[in-house]
């Protein structure tokens, strides 16, 4: 309960502070306080007065578009109109600076150096332009899993019709029992023809946590590009 409430709350303040809710039965000025939960029922009927979504309807795929709080989606209304009062002086302005602390927050947020963060819409969009940045010959291998998300595969697909690459997809075991039989597994399936490595940090299909810092061991000394698609990775550092 106590993580919960950790993850949430300081979800909130990387997003931009405390949680005003607008339209909703409250006001700007007050807050949700998400620490008075005494139970998860509370913390989530909290939550959820954040958000849009009828109350009748229940919203699982967060993973393709998820809503947004009202305080987000108060905040982008707020931006829109002051870049729109003045496009030019904002954006190299004002709103240019604070798109600059947003890469230092989620740096932080992290553990990277500003210089590392580059801000995409989606994961999706930042593997598109991981793609495109190989310089790949006809005939090396890309090595991916059957169980990855097809917006990683997306920019993988890219590489085999642009530069004739080989994508391997290979099957790892369901449950995994232990990290040296996941290693093992990709072990095996590389060659001298091996240039990229792409897997999820925490599966999006079946929460599988993929051991990086053993895959590394393989990977670097053989030249191997490790893709980590991190988008459901974040939360863990909350747990």
């Amino acid at each position: 309960m106590s993580s919960r409430r950790k993850f949430i709350k300081t979800a909130s303040l990387f997003a931009g502070g405390s949680i005003s809710l607008l339209n909703s039965g409250f006001t700007k000025e007050e807050t949700i306080d998400f620490e008075k939960a005494t139970n998860d029922d509370e913390l989530f009927a909290m939550v959820r007065k954040q958000l849009l979504i009828p109350d009748k309807r229940i919203y699982l795929n967060t993973g393709s578009l998820g809503p947004s709080p009202l305080d987000v989606i108060d905040g982008m209304h707020t931006t829109t109109r002051q870049l729109e009062s003045n496009p030019v002086g904002e954006n190299w302005g004002p709103l240019g600076n604070q798109m600059e602390l947003v890469r230092k927050k989620v740096a932080d947020f992290i553990h990277a150096e500003v210089d590392e963060i580059v801000l995409t819409r989606n994961t999706t969009e930042g593997f598109n332009l991981i793609a495109q940045s190989f310089k790949l010959e006809a005939g090396d291998e890309i090595i991916t899993t059957t169980l990855e998300h097809g917006g990683g595969e997306v920019g993988l697909d890219f590489l085999v019709k642009t530069k004739g690459a080989v994508l391997k997809k290979i099957e790892l075991p369901l449950p995994g029992n232990s990290v040296i039989e996941i290693v093992e597994g990709i072990k095996k399936e590389i060659t001298p023809k091996t240039k990229l490595l792409m897997l999820s940090h925490v599966n999006t299909i079946t929460g599988m946590l993929m051991p990086f810092a053993e895959i590394t061991k393989i990977t670097r000394p053989n030249g191997i590009y490790l893709i980590a698609d991190g988008a459901q990775a974040p939360g863990l550092s909350f747990y």
